[in-house]
């Protein structure tokens, strides 16, 4: 049967999808048979039982009614796809390593490159000037030359029968599918004009092949493609002209990385169906319409609900995220997400409702700060609600341009620059922002918690609010209207540091929040005032930390400067420890005045609390948030804090990877040590003792589950050196060159023993045998060759009370005696420590 035109808002090869802006009813589909896609593929792996992987490829979204996967990573996720658009042919792969015109065609690159350039010209019409025929089979046959039309130098002297043509411009008049059947398309170098003419090309008989890896595409755009990008500082797939174009003939190239392994053989036209981007989101409607069920859908491994969920989800997801705006495709998606969002109720049960978690995670996608008017449902849950009836005021802010780099810290996480306002822009609601007309390089950021909850690793299932709330946009100078879905706390970022430099900035339509900051803000106008502001949100400010909570959290806090000063003491543990102070050269100098920020949220993406820019942690009924602006928590029940701000700290040249929840903890062990409280590891010392004991010589520090165990030696070198150790240990790494920088695990390891030792001073050997670190025999020999004395004293069992008499465990202790009774075996000296008191050492 031969391939029809359809004319539904959402076609699929070989299924036709009814949708409905309120997605409501059984939806029919209604099979074609598909002999042409058939045949196509079969033209596209002649001689091939197979196509190649490469590691790094990224995927293809087929969703054109003539549009068809061709190669798909282990029968699932196309990597290759195809489409006919007008009278012209595209082919869209995700990496360049499928289009290789310098490779034999006695191998498998040069017989997929032929294949497709074969079926791009099967049935291109003859140059009536040249009387070529611009078919490739002709070309292989001696009989014709195929003529290439690019950008690029693509054959570099290859010897297939194929002449290339470089232009400078697709807009070139030279675009004529009779005298160019084939243009290779590089998406980096493409403009709107020349996508127009791209699609006109086609459209007239041209065939046009793109391939690149999307997370390139988006990661490392042109400063062509950045500058026509709504937000500069966050380029999307769907910003490339070229994305448009592939757009046009059903397909597009997802912003992903898939590592692959293995080959992939001809799909079944079962399988070129179910990867069907429309196939794929009726499958949602269904199972939410309790039609079918999620594992009417499943494939090979699948075994429960949540993994043909999550695999679908993912695929609609990217999909929809890959194609530009006012593609007529989405015009029933868009009707459906008018629907849900005004409308939505949380939590939100994603494997119950995935129709509508996909409809809200692409709205949260593509969602923008130009939105006059709209406010999503579920706003007022979170951030917060702002009455109608609230004051909206305007206030200016002086926003330091100056950062440094802080990338010679060689820590996990330096402080972001945002420069927090005071102010808090109502969902739906207008505010301005003016930016003085000689400043083009500022950023607004509205709303703080900047966790999104659709991560696709995190794998959350329910939402308790929307799961992404902060939106960002490049102003320009002058006058900058803004609208925020959401709403939230108002930040000014610096897109540039210019040293010297502060501008000011006046943003007005705002509410007022409470915004304490220490050595600025009068606690009298704090108590009298301030912390009455009536945003949903407040924010506290030290030199070096940032506090953002719930209002209700600071309501009746007196204390906001004893609070921060308490803050700022505690950061100075931080710096002490790892060697840093602010009058010191680089690379040992602190940090500038850009602080670290905790931030109190409904739902955050990983754990009890999350590291980063911001840390993250839970607000309600659990009260964490509560307890950062508690003075007694944060010097005794603080642990938590302390973990998060210590991953900031954590240096990865000495944190091999089953260490990322220890190390930082040394800086929990200090700020713990220095408010005098008990040990946190004083139940996790009995245990490192006998791992320790134990003289198995193929027992590994790495085995060991309990992070807290494995803290006791890291420790147990503080107890024997002091803090300082640690002090002099951040330096020399910093100082290290970058060169000599351990790069895997294992130098880590070597790297770490022979410091350790040069900083304590003395031969460590011994210390990390019992602890079972295994270090290379290369390493033992560098140590050993400093010539340092060993430790005077079993540092392998020192535990926090150091200050104390040590009780050793009598399973570490053994008897021996250069006198003892043998004459029977219940004498020997060795019975003295047993454990059974019927028996007795004696001496001969």
């Amino acid at each position: 049967m031969t391939r029809k035109k359809k004319n539904a808002g959402l076609l699929s090869l070989r299924f036709v999808f009814s949708y409905s802006s309120t997605f409501s009813g059984a939806h029919s589909v209604a099979a074609e048979a598909s002999v042409s896609v058939n045949d196509d593929l079969n033209l596209l792996y002649t001689g091939l039982p197979s196509y190649p992987e490469y590691s790094t490829a990224s995927t293809i979204t087929i969703f054109g009614a003539d549009a068809f996967a061709v190669s798909l990573d282990q029968g699932n996720s196309p990597l290759v796809g195809a489409s006919r658009y007008g009278k012209g042919r595209v082919i869209a792969a995700g990496t360049g390593d499928y289009f290789n015109l310098t490779a034999s065609t006695d191998t498998t690159e040069g017989k997929v490159t032929k294949n497709m350039l074969l079926w791009l010209t099967e049935d291109k019409s003859p140059n009536p000037a040249t009387g070529a025929t611009n078919h490739y089979s002709n070309a292989l046959t001696g009989t014709d030359r195929l003529q290439l039309i690019t950008k690029n130098d693509v054959s570099r002297g290859g010897a297939l029968p194929i002449d290339q043509t470089v232009v400078s411009s697709w807009t070139n008049q030279l675009l004529d599918p009779l005298i160019y059947p084939i243009a290779y398309v590089d998406p980096r170098n493409v403009s709107n004009a020349e996508a127009i003419a791209l699609e006109a090309y086609v459209k007239n008989g041209g065939s046009v092949i793109v391939t690149e890896k999307g997370w390139i595409m988006a990661d490392y755009p042109s400063d062509a493609i950045r500058s026509q990008s709504k937000d500069p500082q966050n380029v999307k797939i769907t910003d490339y002209p070229v994305q448009w174009l592939l757009n046009q003939a059903g397909l597009a190239i997802n912003y992903d990385w898939l590592c692959t392994n293995g080959t992939n053989p001809k799909p079944s036209l079962d399988q070129v169906t179910r990867v069907n981007l429309s196939y794929l989101t009726d499958a949602l409607k269904q199972v939410e319409e309790n039609t079918k069920t999620f594992m009417d859908y499943a494939i090979a491994g699948e075994n429960a609900p949540q993994d043909v969920w999550e695999r679908i989800n993912s695929s609609v997801i990217q999909g929809w995220k890959s194609i530009v705006s006012k593609n007529v495709y989405l015009s029933g998606v868009k009707s459906d997400i008018d629907v849900v969002m005004s409308t939505l109720a949380l939590p939100l049960d994603r494997l119950q409702k995935p129709y509508t978690s996909v409809l809200v995670q692409y709205r949260s996608a593509v969602s923008s700060l130009d939105e006059a008017g709209v406010k999503y449902a579920g706003a007022d849950v979170f951030p917060g609600k702002v009455d109608d009836t609230t004051p909206r005021v305007t206030k200016t802010i002086a926003v330091n341009m100056a950062y440094a780099d802080t990338s010679y810290l060689r820590m996990a996480s330096s402080p972001g620059h945002w420069v927090s306002t005071g102010s808090y822009a109502p969902p739906g609601g207008e505010i301005t922002v003016e930016v003085p007309a000689d400043e083009p390089d500022l950023i607004v950021q509205i709303g703080a918690h900047s966790d999104d909850l659709t991560s696709e690793w995190a794998k959350i299932t329910k939402w308790d609010r929307l799961p992404s709330v902060v939106l960002k946009k490049k102003l320009n100078p002058g006058l900058n209207r803004i609208n925020s879905p959401y709403g939230g706390l108002v930040y000014i970022i610096p897109a540039k540091s210019k040293a010297g430099r502060t501008v000011s900035v006046t943003i007005g339509g705002v509410v007022q929040a409470p915004y304490y900051v220490l050595g600025q803000t009068s606690e009298q106008a704090w108590k009298d005032t301030i912390r009455n502001y009536p945003a949903p949100w407040a924010e506290l400010q030290s030199n070096h930390i940032m506090l953002t909570v719930p209002s209700d959290d600071i309501r009746m806090l007196d204390n906001p400067q004893q609070l921060m000063a308490k803050w700022d003491e505690i950061y100075g543990l931080y710096e002490n420890m790892a060697g840093l102070a602010p009058n010191k050269p680089l690379p040992n100098k602190g940090m500038d005045n850009w602080p670290f920020r905790y931030f109190g949220d409904k739902q955050i993406t990983n754990g009890w609390m999350q590291t980063g820019c911001p840390i993250m942690l839970y607000q309600g009924e659990t009260e964490t948030s509560k307890m950062l602006v508690n003075l007694d928590d944060i010097q005794h029940n603080g642990w938590g804090f302390w973990t998060e701000l210590g991953h900031d700290f954590q240096m990865s040249a000495w944190t091999w990877s089953d260490n990322w929840e220890v190390t930082n903890n040394l800086h929990s062990l200090h700020v713990e040590e220095y408010y005098g409280n008990a040990s946190r590891l004083k139940d996790s010392f009995p245990q490192a003792a006998q791992f320790v004991a134990n003289t198995d010589p193929n027992k590994n520090f790495d085995s060991i589950d309990d992070p807290f165990v494995k803290l006791v030696m890291f420790a147990q070198l503080k107890y024997a050196y002091g803090w300082d150790f640690y002090a002099k240990l951040h330096t020399a790494y910093r100082e290290m060159d970058q060169s000599s920088l351990p790069t895997d695990d294992q130098q880590k390891r070597n790297k770490f023993v022979l410091t350790a030792s040069r900083i304590a001073g003395e031969n460590l050997l011994e210390f990390f045998d019992g602890w079972g670190l295994k270090y290379s025999s290369n390493a033992r020999d560098v140590v050993t060759a400093l010539g340092l004395p060993k430790p005077a004293n079993p540092i392998w069992y020192l535990t926090a009370d150091i200050d104390k008499p040590q009780t050793i465990p009598q399973f570490q202790m053994s008897a021996t005696a250069t006198s003892e009774e043998l004459v029977s075996e219940n004498n020997a000296a060795s019975m003295v420590l047993d454990g059974n008191p019927s028996t007795i050492g004696h001496t001969k």
